[in-house]
């Protein structure tokens, strides 16, 4: 029951090999998001098995990924645990402490990386063989 281009975005995502686990695991929660708006009632209540079936294919989507997995992992307990008529809260609430998470994981690792790595400094060094 998903639309062409929420489809279409998982495509996307199950073909991506060039993007890191970080830009995967947000696409893959903005999705779930867009998917929550989407597919809710005008009470923000979803079908259960509906969810874990979606939940399932995302996680597939990037199986090596363990961000993901583990994002889609603490989405089906959510599922499983939280009373219909709040889940749909629950669960975009989850994504959104998810998605700022990340932003602030990453903004701490920039921060670091600045600090050890100056211009003058190699970080690679690529040797040609002739």
């Amino acid at each position: 029951m998903l639309t062409e281009e929420i489809q279409n975005r998982v495509e996307k995502i199950k073909q991506n090999n060039i993007d890191g686990a970080t830009t995967l695991t947000k696409e893959t929660i903005q999705l779930f998001i867009d998917y929550l708006k989407k597919y809710s009632s005008s009470k923000g209540i979803i079908h259960r098995g509906e969810l874990k079936k979606v939940v399932n294919l995302f996680a597939n989507m990037q199986p090596s990924m363990a961000p993901i997995i583990l994002f889609c992992n603490n989405l089906l307990i959510l599922i499983d645990t939280v009373e219909e008529k709040r889940l749909y809260h629950y669960l975009l609430n989850y994504c959104m402490k998810s998605l700022l998470s990340i932003q602030q994981a990453s903004e701490q690792i920039n921060k670091y990386a600045k600090e050890i790595v100056t211009n003058k400094k190699k970080l690679l060094h690529i040797h040609q063989v002739k």
